[in-house]
């Protein structure tokens, strides 16, 4: 069982695997569906009243309606392919309460995360801060988008350690983010490191003119 004192590490751990997997790459995608899908909805909810106060909760609902199908399918393949791997074993428990437990702080991570973004939403909208309303109603498709996909690869994992292979869908998935990896984050990295390169080091301030020698 996870101690109260483990439960803050153990959500952040989860969210530090989404943004460093593939080297960010669920980052990227996240971010750029997740401004499409906001603008999308903007054109959706054009002319309705209140719309800047239904939208993030409409957002907020929908996107985790599909997490929890996902957090659903993930946990149940994830308890055959351990069942699975007990039997190849030969062990007898192959539920482990530590990773019920972690996986129940998990989702309430997720939940709190939606929670607060959408509170905050809210309350820009009522404040009628358009541009920072903007970046908030983004962040909450971003945000779970990038946690959906997350379940999406776990679940191709289990069924690997279930059947040994990953069928299509999860290998069109894995090669996507490998994809974004090579062709954006590793590009921005490569920026970087050459303007490193192009900053000669600092050689010292050389003296005018040498010291004369002391007499011992």
């Amino acid at each position: 069982m996870i101690h109260n004192s483990q439960i803050p590490s153990v959500v952040l751990l989860f969210f530090k695997k989404i943004i460093t997997y593939e080297s960010g790459s669920l980052v990227v995608i996240g971010a750029s569906t997740g401004s499409l899908v906001s603008q999308l909805f903007k054109i959706l909810f054009q002319g309705i009243e209140q719309r800047d106060m239904i939208m993030p909760l409409f957002l907020a609902v929908f996107t985790f309606i599909i997490y929890v199908v996902m957090f659903m399918v993930d946990f149940i393949t994830g308890l055959r392919a351990a069942r699975h791997e007990a039997r190849k074993n030969q062990k007898k428990d192959y539920i482990e309460s530590s990773k019920l437990w972690r996986s129940f702080w998990k989702f309430f991570g997720v939940v709190n995360i939606l929670f607060i973004l959408t509170g905050f939403c809210l309350m820009i909208a009522i404040l009628d801060r358009e541009w920072i309303y903007n970046i908030f109603l983004m962040s909450i498709p971003s945000v779970m988008l990038m946690v959906i996909l997350f379940e999406f690869h776990s679940i191709g994992e289990n069924y690997k350690r279930r059947y040994g292979y990953k069928p299509s869908y999860y290998q069109f998935f894995d090669k996507l983010t490998q994809t974004v990896e090579n062709g954006i984050m590793k590009r921005i990295g490569n920026w970087f490191s050459d303007n490193d390169k192009r900053q000669p080091a600092g050689n010292g301030i050389k003296p005018d003119r040498e010291e004369e020698d002391l007499p011992d």
